[in-house]
Protein backbone atom coordinates (compact mmCIF):
# COMPACT_ATOMS: atom_id res chain seq x y z
CA UNK A 1 0.00 0.00 0.00
CA UNK A 2 1.60 3.24 -0.95
CA UNK A 3 0.05 6.87 -0.73
CA UNK A 4 1.07 10.26 -1.78
CA UNK A 5 -0.25 13.07 0.68
CA UNK A 6 -1.38 16.66 -0.16
CA UNK A 7 -0.26 17.31 -3.42
CA UNK A 8 -1.53 20.45 -4.72
CA UNK A 9 -3.87 20.75 -7.80
CA UNK A 10 -4.15 24.47 -7.36
CA UNK A 11 -2.70 27.41 -5.94
CA UNK A 12 -5.37 27.40 -2.61
CA UNK A 13 -3.96 25.87 0.45
CA UNK A 14 -7.24 24.05 -0.13
CA UNK A 15 -6.38 22.59 -3.76
CA UNK A 16 -4.38 19.37 -2.61
CA UNK A 17 -5.56 15.45 -2.63
CA UNK A 18 -4.18 12.34 -2.03
CA UNK A 19 -3.17 9.28 -3.42
CA UNK A 20 -3.50 5.93 -2.05
CA UNK A 21 -3.11 2.85 -4.52
CA UNK A 22 -1.26 -0.58 -4.35
CA UNK A 23 1.70 -1.47 -6.94
CA UNK A 24 -0.13 -4.68 -7.14
CA UNK A 25 -2.84 -3.51 -9.48
CA UNK A 26 -2.00 -2.40 -13.11
CA UNK A 27 -3.71 0.03 -15.16
CA UNK A 28 -6.26 0.07 -12.01
CA UNK A 29 -9.44 2.23 -12.43
CA UNK A 30 -9.49 5.88 -10.61
CA UNK A 31 -12.00 6.56 -8.05
CA UNK A 32 -11.97 10.16 -6.98
CA UNK A 33 -13.58 10.66 -3.63
CA UNK A 34 -15.32 14.02 -2.17
CA UNK A 35 -16.03 14.63 1.39
CA UNK A 36 -19.23 15.94 2.60
CA UNK A 37 -19.97 18.64 5.41
CA UNK A 38 -22.49 20.86 3.68
CA UNK A 39 -19.73 22.67 1.75
CA UNK A 40 -18.64 24.54 4.73
CA UNK A 41 -16.42 21.56 6.51
CA UNK A 42 -14.62 18.56 5.84
CA UNK A 43 -10.94 17.31 5.45
CA UNK A 44 -9.76 14.23 3.08
CA UNK A 45 -7.80 13.08 5.63
CA UNK A 46 -10.33 11.76 7.49
CA UNK A 47 -11.03 9.56 4.42
CA UNK A 48 -7.61 7.60 3.92
CA UNK A 49 -8.87 4.56 5.18
CA UNK A 50 -11.44 4.15 2.41
CA UNK A 51 -8.71 4.94 0.53
CA UNK A 52 -6.96 1.83 1.52
CA UNK A 53 -9.59 -0.66 1.14
CA UNK A 54 -10.20 0.26 -2.69
CA UNK A 55 -6.53 0.19 -3.05
CA UNK A 56 -6.80 -3.54 -1.35
CA UNK A 57 -9.02 -4.38 -4.28
CA UNK A 58 -7.64 -3.19 -6.98
CA UNK A 59 -8.48 0.57 -7.18
CA UNK A 60 -6.58 3.47 -7.11
CA UNK A 61 -8.16 6.14 -4.53
CA UNK A 62 -7.69 9.85 -5.29
CA UNK A 63 -8.92 12.00 -2.00
CA UNK A 64 -9.50 15.55 -2.66
CA UNK A 65 -9.97 18.96 -0.82
CA UNK A 66 -11.77 21.77 -2.29
CA UNK A 67 -12.52 25.42 -1.23
CA UNK A 68 -15.22 26.00 1.51
CA UNK A 69 -17.60 28.74 2.09
CA UNK A 70 -17.77 31.26 3.19
CA UNK A 71 -14.28 32.52 1.46
CA UNK A 72 -16.27 31.11 -1.51
CA UNK A 73 -19.87 30.38 -2.91
CA UNK A 74 -21.42 27.97 -5.60
CA UNK A 75 -19.60 26.82 -7.83
CA UNK A 76 -16.72 27.13 -7.02
CA UNK A 77 -17.01 23.64 -5.33
CA UNK A 78 -17.49 21.85 -8.72
CA UNK A 79 -14.67 24.37 -10.24
CA UNK A 80 -12.28 22.77 -7.78
CA UNK A 81 -13.30 19.27 -8.46
CA UNK A 82 -12.83 19.65 -12.27
CA UNK A 83 -9.40 20.84 -11.35
CA UNK A 84 -8.65 17.46 -9.78
CA UNK A 85 -10.32 15.47 -12.53
CA UNK A 86 -7.87 16.97 -14.74
CA UNK A 87 -4.97 16.85 -12.62
CA UNK A 88 -6.34 13.15 -12.25
CA UNK A 89 -5.79 12.29 -15.95
CA UNK A 90 -2.57 14.09 -15.88
CA UNK A 91 -0.62 12.41 -13.02
CA UNK A 92 -2.84 9.17 -12.29
CA UNK A 93 -0.91 6.99 -14.42
CA UNK A 94 2.11 6.94 -12.35
CA UNK A 95 0.23 5.65 -9.78
CA UNK A 96 -0.86 1.99 -11.17
CA UNK A 97 -3.83 3.61 -12.70
CA UNK A 98 -5.62 3.89 -16.03
CA UNK A 99 -6.50 7.64 -16.32
CA UNK A 100 -9.41 6.43 -19.06
CA UNK A 101 -11.06 4.94 -16.17
CA UNK A 102 -11.80 7.82 -13.83
CA UNK A 103 -15.01 7.86 -11.63
CA UNK A 104 -16.29 10.05 -9.21
CA UNK A 105 -18.05 9.71 -5.49
CA UNK A 106 -19.05 12.11 -3.16
CA UNK A 107 -20.65 12.15 0.00
CA UNK A 108 -23.60 14.30 0.90
CA UNK A 109 -23.06 17.62 -0.21
CA UNK A 110 -19.55 16.24 -1.85
CA UNK A 111 -22.25 14.23 -3.94
CA UNK A 112 -23.77 16.98 -4.80
CA UNK A 113 -20.76 18.69 -6.42
CA UNK A 114 -20.00 15.40 -8.04
CA UNK A 115 -23.48 15.07 -9.37
CA UNK A 116 -23.00 18.84 -11.04
CA UNK A 117 -19.98 17.93 -12.30
CA UNK A 118 -21.51 14.91 -14.31
CA UNK A 119 -24.73 16.43 -15.38
CA UNK A 120 -23.50 20.39 -16.32
CA UNK A 121 -20.77 19.32 -18.93
CA UNK A 122 -19.53 22.99 -18.75
CA UNK A 123 -16.99 22.66 -16.02
CA UNK A 124 -15.06 19.77 -17.70
CA UNK A 125 -14.82 21.95 -21.08
CA UNK A 126 -13.56 24.57 -18.77
CA UNK A 127 -10.44 22.78 -18.03
CA UNK A 128 -10.34 21.24 -21.67
CA UNK A 129 -12.29 17.70 -21.26
CA UNK A 130 -16.11 16.35 -21.13
CA UNK A 131 -17.45 14.02 -20.09
CA UNK A 132 -15.90 11.02 -22.07
CA UNK A 133 -13.33 12.15 -19.04
CA UNK A 134 -15.74 10.47 -16.25
CA UNK A 135 -16.69 6.72 -16.46
CA UNK A 136 -19.31 6.84 -13.82
CA UNK A 137 -20.83 8.55 -10.78
CA UNK A 138 -21.62 7.55 -6.95
CA UNK A 139 -23.45 9.14 -5.07
CA UNK A 140 -23.69 8.52 -1.29
CA UNK A 141 -26.41 10.51 0.15
CA UNK A 142 -26.77 13.50 -2.24
CA UNK A 143 -29.51 15.95 -1.79
CA UNK A 144 -30.83 15.33 -5.57
CA UNK A 145 -33.34 17.71 -5.05
CA UNK A 146 -32.24 20.16 -2.40
CA UNK A 147 -33.37 24.03 -3.22
CA UNK A 148 -30.71 26.06 -1.35
CA UNK A 149 -33.64 29.12 -1.43
CA UNK A 150 -35.55 26.93 0.92
CA UNK A 151 -33.01 26.69 4.11
CA UNK A 152 -31.38 29.81 5.61
CA UNK A 153 -28.28 28.04 6.62
CA UNK A 154 -27.03 27.27 2.43
CA UNK A 155 -29.17 30.25 1.01
CA UNK A 156 -25.90 32.18 0.94
CA UNK A 157 -23.72 30.05 0.17
CA UNK A 158 -25.51 29.93 -3.28
CA UNK A 159 -25.74 32.99 -3.68
CA UNK A 160 -26.98 34.80 -5.99
CA UNK A 161 -28.49 31.47 -8.07
CA UNK A 162 -30.28 30.35 -4.44
CA UNK A 163 -33.55 30.09 -6.32
CA UNK A 164 -32.26 29.03 -9.72
CA UNK A 165 -33.00 25.51 -11.23
CA UNK A 166 -29.60 25.41 -12.39
CA UNK A 167 -27.92 24.24 -8.43
CA UNK A 168 -30.71 21.15 -8.52
CA UNK A 169 -29.11 18.52 -9.39
CA UNK A 170 -32.35 16.90 -10.70
CA UNK A 171 -33.36 19.59 -12.89
CA UNK A 172 -29.59 19.16 -15.18
CA UNK A 173 -30.88 15.32 -15.67
CA UNK A 174 -31.01 15.03 -19.47
CA UNK A 175 -29.93 11.75 -20.22
CA UNK A 176 -26.28 12.35 -22.02
CA UNK A 177 -24.95 11.84 -18.71
CA UNK A 178 -22.35 9.52 -17.48
CA UNK A 179 -23.76 6.27 -15.72
CA UNK A 180 -24.95 7.19 -11.84
CA UNK A 181 -24.83 4.85 -9.16
CA UNK A 182 -26.81 5.99 -6.53
CA UNK A 183 -26.82 5.18 -2.79
CA UNK A 184 -29.24 6.23 0.04
CA UNK A 185 -29.89 5.39 3.59
CA UNK A 186 -33.88 4.66 4.09
CA UNK A 187 -33.26 5.80 7.71
CA UNK A 188 -31.87 9.18 6.52
CA UNK A 189 -33.11 11.77 8.41
CA UNK A 190 -31.27 14.90 7.25
CA UNK A 191 -31.66 14.04 3.07
CA UNK A 192 -34.81 11.90 2.35
CA UNK A 193 -34.60 9.02 0.34
CA UNK A 194 -37.19 10.54 -1.97
CA UNK A 195 -34.71 12.55 -3.22
CA UNK A 196 -32.96 9.70 -4.29
CA UNK A 197 -35.80 8.02 -5.78
CA UNK A 198 -37.01 10.73 -7.17
CA UNK A 199 -33.27 11.43 -9.14
CA UNK A 200 -33.68 7.67 -10.31
CA UNK A 201 -36.38 8.09 -11.65
CA UNK A 202 -35.58 11.18 -13.77
CA UNK A 203 -32.57 9.89 -15.05
CA UNK A 204 -34.90 6.34 -16.09
CA UNK A 205 -37.54 8.73 -17.55
CA UNK A 206 -34.62 10.45 -19.66
CA UNK A 207 -32.83 7.75 -21.09
CA UNK A 208 -30.03 7.65 -19.20
CA UNK A 209 -27.88 5.03 -17.10
CA UNK A 210 -28.78 4.58 -13.61
CA UNK A 211 -28.13 1.26 -10.71
CA UNK A 212 -29.47 2.64 -7.37
CA UNK A 213 -29.88 0.58 -3.90
CA UNK A 214 -31.83 1.67 -0.70
CA UNK A 215 -30.16 0.55 2.29
CA UNK A 216 -33.23 -0.16 5.25
CA UNK A 217 -30.23 -0.29 7.54
CA UNK A 218 -28.22 3.42 6.93
CA UNK A 219 -29.17 6.92 8.15
CA UNK A 220 -27.20 9.81 6.77
CA UNK A 221 -23.78 9.34 8.66
CA UNK A 222 -23.69 5.73 8.67
CA UNK A 223 -23.24 5.28 4.46
CA UNK A 224 -20.01 6.98 4.76
CA UNK A 225 -18.84 6.08 8.33
CA UNK A 226 -19.80 2.10 7.32
CA UNK A 227 -18.69 2.64 3.54
CA UNK A 228 -16.00 -0.27 4.39
CA UNK A 229 -17.68 -2.57 6.07
CA UNK A 230 -17.96 -6.08 4.36
CA UNK A 231 -20.42 -7.71 6.47
CA UNK A 232 -23.66 -5.04 6.56
CA UNK A 233 -25.84 -7.28 4.78
CA UNK A 234 -27.02 -8.81 2.22
CA UNK A 235 -24.40 -6.27 0.20
CA UNK A 236 -22.69 -4.17 1.66
CA UNK A 237 -21.82 -0.62 0.34
CA UNK A 238 -18.05 -0.94 -0.68
CA UNK A 239 -19.19 -3.72 -2.73
CA UNK A 240 -21.68 -2.34 -4.64
CA UNK A 241 -19.18 0.54 -5.69
CA UNK A 242 -16.48 -2.18 -6.61
CA UNK A 243 -19.51 -4.27 -8.81
CA UNK A 244 -20.40 -0.23 -10.55
CA UNK A 245 -16.22 0.26 -10.55
CA UNK A 246 -15.79 -2.95 -12.55
CA UNK A 247 -18.87 -3.24 -14.68
CA UNK A 248 -18.01 0.87 -15.97
CA UNK A 249 -13.97 -0.05 -16.71
CA UNK A 250 -15.20 -2.93 -18.84
CA UNK A 251 -18.08 -0.78 -21.03
CA UNK A 252 -16.12 0.69 -24.26
CA UNK A 253 -18.44 2.63 -25.02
Amino acid sequence: MKKALDLPYGKHERQKLDVVWSDDNKEAPVVIFFHGGSWRWGVKDFYREIGEEFARNGVTFVLANYRLYPEVRFPAFVEDAAQVVKWTRAHVARYSADPEKIFLMGHSSGAHIVSHLALDEKYLKAVGGDFSWIKGVVGLSCPYTFQPSTEWMYEDIFFPLANSPKVIPISLVDGDEPPFLVLHGRHDYLVDVKQAEAFVKRINAKGGEVTHKIFNFHGHFSMIRRLTSWYVGPKGILHEVLDFVQKESANKS
